[in-house]
């Protein structure tokens, strides 16, 4: 088992900036008040002493850092797993700092020391963070009459193709069943079939997820 304490006072001790010492234990409290593992807790005190000890490196401090900083930040990790859980990790800290603002200030005044922004700063870095790039292209028109096409498709396609149209169009687990309970037409294979492909839970995510759970079903009878 990690021992965080341990490990956050070494941390802190290796950080030149008494802010980032300070947040980055506030953090860490933070975690720990809402209920996270100790594994939880020593993950996110490496990762964002990464973060700090790189803010140091560069001059700046957090209080200074734009979304640009943070970007350039995680541009920085080729492997794009540990890229994801640094963009993660961050997101959740800039996050605290953005609600528990004038909680983590009265803190800083506590100890002498001060920010020199406030939480629409850190508001910002956030939002920045959570932006997606816009796709270069147009979004496609949706037909005026679609509701009717799939009502019609529905209407007239063959078990269990009829699954797989209302599953794509929008109706999810309790939903399926309740078509295909209220049906006088369900055959057991076509439950069976249901049923397999709600046990598969979240993982049936696209058309294509849909038909390899159907064929597979298939196999299995």
């Amino acid at each position: 088992m990690h021992n965080v304490d341990k490990m956050l006072a070494k941390k802190k001790g290796q950080l030149s900036e008494p802010l980032h010492a300070v947040l980055l234990e506030l953090y860490i409290m933070h975690l720990r008040s809402e209920g996270r593992s100790d594994n939880t807790q020593y993950a996110a005190l490496y990762r964002l002493f990464k973060y700090l000890s790189w803010l140091e490196e560069k001059g700046m401090r957090m209080d200074s850092a734009t979304a640009l900083d943070v970007k350039a930040f995680l541009a920085g990790f080729d492997v794009v797993a540990t890229r994801h859980r640094m963009a993660a990790m961050l997101e959740g800290f800039y996050r605290f700092l953005m609600e528990h603002f004038d909680e983590v200030r009265e803190v800083l005044v506590s100890r002498g020391m001060e920010v020199k922004v406030d939480a629409a700063f850190f508001e910002k870095v956030y939002r920045g963070l959570k932006a997606r790039p816009p796709r270069n292209y147009p979004l496609p028109e949706i037909p005026p009459d679609l509701t009717e096409k799939v009502k019609k498709m529905i209407d007239h396609a063959d078990q269990p193709y009829k699954t797989i149209i209302i599953y794509e169009t929008g109706a999810r687990t309790i939903k399926l069943v309740a078509v295909f309970m209220s049906s006088s037409a369900l055959h057991l294979s076509e439950y069976g079939c249901i049923s397999f492909l709600l046990s598969r839970g979240s993982t049936i995510t696209s058309f294509s997820g849909v038909v390899t759970s159907i064929l597979i079903f298939i196999g299995k009878r």
